[in-house]
């Protein structure tokens, strides 16, 4: 069975939008009945609140270039936009080596984004993420099967962890071996980490 695609869709959102969450709640119910719609989850990074995160995993990507292609996609996306500051979007898909919906149902989904360095192979990025990939069942308090994947759009490459709380991240952050396998994609990835709590629509 193939693995689906997940869209990540991240943006600053507006005062009316942070004072009522609600009001996402038409976009997540149509990204939700879009065909070949799995499951959407939406939430705020708990490093900047204001910092929107919607997950979207498809089927295939041919069924989220069919959704943008329908003749109800203008309507959703000017609505949508009203959400913005500033026009402040990206868009990513992923095709992750493993289903991501685990990691994207926990508690906390940590998002870790790993973009080579010039002159430096992948391969070296995948050993260590692999490394910690093959571990994480070791983790107080981590949930099964983090997910490993590249962005289509660009060179990016993205790893999503489930976690029951920020306090099981940290503490396994503090094992040594672990700081190493960071300090190493530090040396040689452009290296980000953030955390979202999310909520399945």
């Amino acid at each position: 069975m193939s693995v689906p695609v997940v869209e990540i869709i991240i943006f600053t959102a507006s005062e009316a939008l942070l004072a009522d969450d609600s009001r996402l709640n038409d976009t997540t119910e149509y990204l939700k009945k879009a065909d070949g719609s799995i499951s959407v989850f939406h939430g705020y990074q708990t490093e900047d609140p204001s910092r929107v995160y919607i997950f979207i995993v498809w089927k295939t990507f041919e069924h989220f270039e069919k959704a943008i292609a329908s003749e109800t996609f203008p309507a959703f996306r000017d609505n949508f936009q009203t959400h913005l500051v500033g026009g402040d979007f990206s868009m990513r898909h992923i095709l992750f080596d493993v289903n991501a919906i685990s990691a994207l149902s926990a508690p906390i989904t940590e998002i870790c984004t790993c973009t080579p360095k010039e002159g430096q192979d992948q391969s070296e990025i995948d050993a260590l993420i692999h490394q910690l990939q093959g571990n994480t069942h070791l983790f107080p308090g981590v949930h099964p099967s983090p997910a490993w994947g590249k962005v289509k759009q660009n060179s990016e490459y993205i790893f999503v962890i489930g976690w029951d709380s920020l306090e099981a991240k940290r503490s396994s952050s503090k094992i040594p071996w672990v700081q190493e396998v960071v300090e190493g994609l530090v040396k040689i990835s452009e290296f980000s980490v953030k955390h979202v709590v999310l909520h399945k629509a």
